[in-house]
């Protein structure tokens, strides 16, 4: 059944076999924590995703962004939040309809480029009170890690210097992991950035975070790019109910952006 609702197609019996196998684990998992979640010992309830029939190895190797040990990322300005003013007890940019709709990033490790491109998105229609669809492929095909990666902020830094296209002029084709050569652009792009902000110290001092009260004043503004440990098995059947991460570790790292706040 989760074969056909998710659209699954194996190459081979052996590689079928295998992903059974694969999904009846997942099932397990689901199946022992609902029963803890349906005592009330759990916040959150799991279900069966088109993640069901991956390896926990193979699910988080969907997870790509850089390795701060390696490369870090460039200091970026700080934001200076206005902790004057009490948060509300609940956001969201959704029920202003200034949120685009969800994305799949499919197979390519480009979700640095779905959250600058969603936070970038949502910021126009507060501004101009019209959402647009712009291009997570330009920067994918023109920046250098391609599917394997990337900081947001050198998303940010390419907008800045380059603008983005619509999504209809410059479609998203990198689903099954292939980019494409950069395309020139015939004319100038459709939208730009001048400058960008970062909450806290920022990964590149010690991996000094925000708190919750300086995110929740930057959020108020506008939605906020963000990173966060997505390579779990709470994660990935995640239903529905409030996930407490406590994980803050850089494996697998996924790239989404902050809407709001609330239960």
């Amino acid at each position: 059944k989760s074969q056909i609702n998710h659209n699954k197609h194996y190459s081979t019996p052996e590689e079928e076999e295998q992903r059974k196998l694969n999904f009846l684990n997942s099932l397990q998992i689901v199946e022992k924590h609902n029963e803890l979640y349906k005592k009330g010992e759990k916040s959150y309830e799991l279900g069966i995703n088109l993640f069901s029939d991956l390896s926990a190895d193979e699910y988080r190797a969907m997870f790509r962004m850089p390795d701060p040990t390696v490369r870090k990322p460039e200091s970026a300005p700080a934001f200076i939040a206005n902790l004057t003013v009490a948060a509300p007890q609940s956001f969201d940019w959704r029920q202003q309809g200034k949120v685009t709709p969800i994305k799949n990033q499919g197979g390519c490790g480009s979700c640095w480029s779905f959250s600058v491109v969603g936070a970038i998105e949502s910021l126009y229609a507060i501004k101009h009170n019209q959402n647009l669809d712009l291009s997570e492929e330009q920067m994918v095909d023109c920046m250098n890690s391609k599917c394997g990666g990337e900081w947001i902020y050198d998303g940010y830094k390419y907008v800045i210097a380059n603008g983005l296209e619509t999504e209809s002029v410059y479609p998203y084709t990198a689903g099954s992991g292939k980019y494409n050569a950069c395309k020139e652009q015939k004319s100038s792009p459709h939208t730009h950035i001048s400058s960008y902000q970062s909450l806290g110290k920022g990964i590149s001092e010690a991996h000094a975070l925000a708190t919750d009260a300086e995110i929740m004043a930057a959020v108020q503004i506008q939605p906020v790019s963000m990173m966060f440990n997505a390579a779990g098995s709470d994660f990935s059947g995640y239903k529905s109910g409030v996930l407490t991460h406590n994980d803050m570790g850089w494996t697998g790292s996924h790239a989404v952006i902050i809407v709001g706040w609330g239960t």
